[in-house]
């Protein structure tokens, strides 16, 4: 039977942990990719849209102030009442 020394339970210690912590960086990297996508798709899109939305009515409503504003000026260039 071998005696187990020092060094080689050192060894062996070292080679175990090396190896839990690539397993611990590649499982991190793989729930990190996972979770971007989880936000992706349910955070960052949708609020995308949204405030795509919202560009689209403040786009109309300054149309709409500014047909506003030309109706009053040709009601009073012609001077009709409102």
């Amino acid at each position: 039977m071998t005696q187990l020394t020092e060094e080689r339970f050192e060894q062996i210690l070292t080679e175990r942990l090396e190896t839990q912590t690539k397993q611990l960086k590649k499982h991190t990297d793989e729930q990190t990719e996972a979770l971007a996508r989880i936000i992706a798709d349910t955070i960052a899109k949708p609020f995308s849209e949204r405030f795509d939305r919202l560009e689209e009515l403040l786009v109309v409503k300054e149309d709409v102030l500014t047909l506003k504003r030309q109706m009053l000026e040709i009601r009073s260039a012609l001077h009709l009442s409102t």
